[in-house]
Formats: structure tokens, C-alpha cells, sequence
């Protein structure tokens, strides 16, 4: 099988950069030859993936972390379709979060990952596809596998690119301290979420102040947050979970519950599953997607199931 392995070497704060002559090794020795190429601000991971996919590779293996795998599923696609419909997507993690593996229950570190590419286990998964403005107030696309959110996650977001050293401590402990200080200060904002799961029903609408909603693909975000417990990254749907209008205190003592996955039937808290819900706001939330800020609400979030071939 032709390999494209997309390496991110700013990934884990420059780690990965580090270790690739021994990733590199032990990847010849698991799958024999292969192509690389490093990821850089003026060709994204994205960019490589795409070139890649139209000269004839047949997997791609991400190397990096979330961040870095999410570009890489923005380059598979074209128009909502596969640029090559019978291509692999991979994945060697090493990155500050790691979240989208533990959806499979992955144990273990990128040696681990490496020997996984070994078996020929392919399934097929859902992709999520977001709608929205970008930073230049255009019209704008661009595809998760993982989670997209607003309202404090999307500030929360933010505030992790503009305190970057905090990483240094961890992907999860990075986030945990950031979310504390994002909490004290963030304001509940009004939205309206109109949810459409295509049975012949009428569009669900909810208009309520929220803390933060998750458009769940996958479970977990966050630094290992299980957020959407009940999310199945092939059931064709998405998981809509709402954050009400909690304050501090309420955040603060929910917090524990939602790492775990034990939030889904407290009051505050409501959760959906769609495949498409459109959502309007009057004021201009950030969207966070699979970790990165992508454009601001109003936006719409689809569903494109089964649509990437994933080698788990």
C-alpha cells in the first residue's frame, strides 16, 4: 500500500520533531517503505494530504497530534467527497490532548499505533461538516472527526493558543487549568439550535442560554473530557450536548461528572442526536473544531456517515 505518513514536527511542543528519526525506523520496520512530508504554516497538513490522495497514495498515516489529524481528514475530502474514495486514513498519535483515540478504547503510546498499522482493520466512520463564516466574514467549510463546540469551549479555545506554556504540563492538566480560568470569567449567551434528523418529523427548535454545546462525533475532548458518552463515530448522527445555563459553582461541581461521562440526565444538561442542526446566535460565538477556532455562530453542523476509511 503507497504511504503518505503527514508529520507534524510542532506537535507535543516539538517532541514529535524530536522522535521522528526513531518513529521513522519503526514505522519502515512495521509497514517497509514509505513517504513523509512535515507540516508546515505555509502547507498545512490538509494541503500535503490532498496532494497525496491526487498522485495515487493509498493511506495516509497522520502523525501528531488532533489538531494535526483533523487537517488531514480536511485534505481527504473535496466537495464532501473523498479526493480518493479507496483510500486509508491512519493515525500515529503524539500530540498534547490525544483525545479521538480513546473513542476506541486505544491504550498505549505511538509504538502502540504503529504496530496497529500492521493488520489490515479499516472501518468505515461518520464525518462531521461545519458551515459558518470565517475570520474574513466569508462563507466558509470545513470537516471534524472528532468534536466541534461553542460558546465556552470555543473561548476556551482560544485561550489555549494565547497561553501556550501551560502545555508544558500536559495535555489534560493544560486544559483542566485553563477551563477553571475560562469559567470565572465567561457570560452564558442566548441560542437557538434547530435540529433536523431527516425522519419526515418536524425540525426540533431550542432556544436557550447556554454554558457551552458540543457537536459530538466522537465522545471525548478536552484533554480526555468524555463529553458525548453515547456518541457512535459510525451511527450517522451527531450528538448534540447542551450545557445550560449553569453558573461558576455549577460548572465547577459538574466538572468531575463530565470527565467521566456521568452527565447525561442531570437537569442542566440535555442532550440530542441529529443530523443536521443549524444554530443562530446574537452574539458572536467562537466555534471550536476538533481543537482548532474555526469561523463564529451562526453555523450549521451535518452529518456525512461512513464517508472515511479508517485504519484502527
Amino acid at each position: 500500500m503507497k504511504t503518505m505518513a503527514i508529520v507534524n514536527p510542532a506537535s507535543a511542543n516539538g517532541r514529535t520533531g524530536k522522535l521522528w528519526p526513531s518513529l521513522q525506523m519503526k514505522l519502515e520496520a512495521a509497514i517497509g517503505s514509505f513517504d513523509f512530508e512535515f507540516t508546515e504554516k505555509q502547507k498545512p497538513a490538509s494541503v500535503i494530504a490532498s496532494s497525496a490522495l491526487k498522485h495515487g497514495f493509498e493511506r495516509l498515516v497522520s502523525v501528531g497530534g488532533d489538531g494535526t489529524l483533523s487537517e488531514t481528514v480536511n485534505g481527504y475530502f473535496a466537495n464532501d467527497k473523498p479526493v480518493n474514495p479507496k483510500a486509508v486514513l491512519a493515525f500515529i498519535m503524539h500530540g498534547t490532548g490525544g483525545d479521538f483515540k480513546k473513542t476506541f478504547d486505544m491504550r498505549g503510546n505511538y509504538d502502540t499505533d504503529i504496530l496497529r498499522l500492521m493488520d489490515n482493520n479499516i472501518r468505515p466512520v461518520d464525518i462531521g461538516k461545519i458551515t459558518s463564516t470565517n475570520a474574513a466574514q466569508k462563507k466558509a467549510t470545513r470537516y471534524f472527526i472528532n468534536i466541534a463546540s461553542f460558546g465556552m469551549g470555543g473561548q476556551i479555545v482560544e485561550n489555549m493558543n494565547h497561553i501556550k506554556f501551560l502545555k508544558l504540563f500536559g495535555g489534560k492538566a493544560a486544559f483542566y487549568i485553563v477551563t477553571l480560568l475560562t469559567m470565572l470569567t465567561y457570560k452564558n449567551r442566548l441560542v437557538q439550535l434547530q435540529m433536523n434528523d431527516e425522519t419526515g418529523e418536524p425540525d426540533k427548535i431550542v432556544e436557550t442560554k447556554i454554558r457551552n454545546v458540543a457537536i459530538a462525533n466522537a465522545r471525548f475532548h478536552g484533554g480526555g473530557m468524555m463529553i458525548a458518552p453515547d456518541a457512535q463515530i459510525d451511527d450517522g448522527l451527531l450528538d448534540v450536548v447542551v450545557l445550560g445555563d449553569m453558573n461558576f459553582l455549577q460548572t465547577l461541581s459538574l466538572s468531575g461528572r463530565i470527565y467521566r461521562g456521568k452527565h447525561p440526565g442531570h437537569p442542566l444538561i440535555k442532550t440530542y442526536k441529529t443530523k443536521r442542526v443549524s444554530v443562530k446566535s446574537w452574539y458572536p460565538l467562537t466555534i471550536d473544531a476538533d481543537g482548532d477556532v474555526f469561523g463564529s455562530l451562526p453555523a450549521s453542523f451535518e452529518v456525512i456517515p461512513r464517508a472515511l476509511r479508517l485504519q484502527v
